[in-house]
């Protein structure tokens, strides 16, 4: 085990003393190779400690030329710290003394009436440990701010380097660094970066918002954001910037400073002002040109149902003067008619100009229908199904005109006795198609006969009105006739022709 050595300097007048103190210090640290040099006064300490490093000073008060905290002050120079570590020694046992002695500098006190070798050993070793320590302290301390320096000067070239505004403030929001770029850009010089010299360069109708923002920031420590006018110094131009300050927070999530930067925005501030005007613009060439197309719209549907309806009062003047199959057949158009018209009333109020609920219409047509023939008051009655399904218009006038050649039938076949109901239902028969039917418990027909003997134009129409919608068409007649049609939605193709 290696042995360790001291170098130490003993400084006091009495040579009974020196002796005393080195025979009590080499038998208590037997392990430790001790050299002493020894003065006897202030002035000889001091040319020893100018000539020579030592371990540790043992310094007694009383010197012959002088006292030994004035050898303590002089071990301080300019700095706060004493460079040699000092056990001081006294023969009073002066508590004021020791105070002052530890104040100036001393690490450990000793009154030399109560030395022992363990008390003095213990002051020599602990007051080299302790200083030790210090040292390393001090030397972590020096290289932890000479990275911290390096850091600082690596971030301010960095953020030097970079083409905008950057400054950091306080906690409080003073500010405390301004980059290269944002005082050439504004002629504010570092040591100027005040709130004062900052307010003088934002546009005065944008000062009092940014202030707000900027206080209110500052109370509740978020995220500021906040768009304003910045002057720039080579022309006086105001430029629009957007302003952001980041608060950066120590382990104890305090706030320590704010970053802040301005990014000039001016040329898509002017863009996004340009495409607003441009868009308002529009937006009101539109709206007038919806409203040229609504009025054309509504003279449209009035002049349809001006039309047809000119149409069914010419059909109900020919009704008045005929009797038998021949009036009947002229209702028969007026429902058709009135079943195309009902399509252009429901768009005239519709938000959907080219679209149709069916369910609705469907229902609107069967109830139509047994009114007219009976006068509002029959024991037909009339029951609908209904999924929700939209039709447009190509395809809801040749389902309304079916509808209503089908109802009729049921009306005028199924059921002699006048009572009996109709059936409607209106579904999704596969993705993209549609399925309708209508039914009655009416009488129904025998194999060999069929529905067209019995109304050839109304069977003809419905035909060809699935044909126009690329459907199929069924009729099953076990408790009653039940037809079915169904159709691709919105003009698919149509299935194969043997599908039902």
């Amino acid at each position: 085990m290696p042995t360790k050595k001291l170098r130490l300097l003993l400084i006091d007048d009495s040579p009974e003393d020196r002796v005393y103190i080195k025979r009590l210090l080499t038998i208590a640290n037997k392990a430790t190779t001790m050299t002493f040099l020894e003065a006897g006064s202030l002035k000889e300490g001091l040319q020893a400690l100018h000539n020579s490093q030592f371990d540790c000073v043992i310094l007694d008060q009383s010197l012959p030329d002088g006292a030994g905290l004035d050898l303590i002050h002089s071990l301080r120079g300019s700095g706060s710290r004493v460079s040699v570590p000092v056990v001081f020694m006294t023969g009073f046992g002066d508590e004021n003394l020791a105070a002052q002695a530890i104040k100036a500098g001393a690490l450990e006190y000793v009154p030399k009436r109560e030395l022992t070798q363990h008390l003095i050993s213990r002051a020599v070793l602990g007051s080299i440990k302790q200083f030790q320590l210090a040292e390393q302290a001090l030397q972590a301390e020096e290289r932890a701010k000479q990275e911290l320096n390096e850091s600082l000067r690596q971030y301010r070239s960095l953020v030097d380097s970079v083409p905008q505004i950057v400054f950091t403030c306080t906690a409080d929001g003073s500010r405390e660094y301004l980059n290269a770029h944002a005082s050439s850009y504004t002629g504010i010089r570092p040591e100027e970066m005040n709130l004062s010299k900052w307010e003088s360069i934002i546009h005065p109708d944008d000062l009092d918002v940014s202030l707000a923002h900027w206080a209110q920031a500052l109370a509740n420590g978020q995220l500021y954001e906040a768009e304003y006018r910045i002057r720039r110094k080579s022309d006086g131009m105001y430029r629009w910037h957007l302003s952001r300050a980041v608060p950066c927070r120590n382990g104890a999530g305090s706030i320590i400073r704010w970053v802040v930067t301005c990014t000039d925005i001016h040329y898509q501030k002017a863009e996004n002002d340009r495409l607003e005007v441009l868009v308002a613009f529009r937006t009101e060439q539109l709206r007038r040109s919806l409203d040229e197309k609504q009025l054309l719209l509504d003279e449209l549907h009035h002049r349809v149902k001006n039309n047809l309806q000119v149409i069914v009062s010419l059909i109900n003047l020919q009704t008045e003067s005929l009797q038998g199959p021949e009036a009947i057949a002229l209702k028969d158009c007026l429902l058709r008619i009135e079943t195309i018209a009902s399509v252009y009333q429901r768009l005239q109020f519709s938000d959907r100009v080219q679209e149709v609920d069916f369910a609705d219409y469907a229902e609107a047509i069967l109830d139509g229908i047994i009114f007219s023939r009976v006068g509002g008051s029959s024991d037909l009655e009339g029951h609908v199904e209904a999924s929700p399904i939209v039709l447009n218009l190509d395809q809801a006038i040749p389902c309304g005109l079916i509808l209503n050649e089908l109802i009729t039938n049921v009306m005028k076949y199924a059921y002699p006795g006048g009572k009996g109901l109709v059936q409607l239902r209106i579904e999704n028969a596969a993705p993209g198609w549609v399925r309708f039917s209508v039914s009655d418990q009416g009488i129904g027909f025998s194999p060999d006969s069929r529905i067209k003997d019995r109304q050839p134009l109304g069977l003809l129409i419905v035909e060809g009105l699935v044909n126009q919608l690329n459907g199929t068409l069924t009729t099953s007649s076990d408790l009653g006739v039940t037809t079915v049609v169904e159709f691709p939605l919105h003009g698919k193709r149509a299935k194969s022709a043997g599908a039902a």
